[in-house]
């Protein structure tokens, strides 16, 4: 597994922790919906640093934590299936 796949996978991780929807991550972020998308479909090859600092204040965690991560499941393989995808449920703005 890739690094990029590796962070979508993380992102979303963190989301569910937080019983956050991609909507609520985007509005506490400040970041379009619409990009984070992008990011978690693999779409965004190379998401800027200032974006991903402000999903992870809207997700309440360091840069360097959710880069640990990502790298540590990156290292590790992660978990064998399809790149994950969002859904309209989890993308809702609530």
């Amino acid at each position: 597994m890739d690094f990029r796949e590796a962070l979508s996978r993380e992102l979303l991780a963190l989301c569910r922790e937080r019983k956050m929807s991609l909507g609520q991550l985007a509005q506490a972020a400040g970041v379009p919906l619409s990009t984070l998308k992008n990011i978690i479909a693999g779409q965004s090859r190379n998401p800027g640093i200032l974006t991903l600092a402000a999903l992870c204040r809207g997700l309440g965690v360091s840069p360097a934590e959710l880069i640990a991560r990502a790298q540590a499941l990156a290292e590790a393989g992660g978990i064998s299936g399809e790149r994950p995808q969002y859904n309209k449920a989890s993308a809702k703005e609530d």
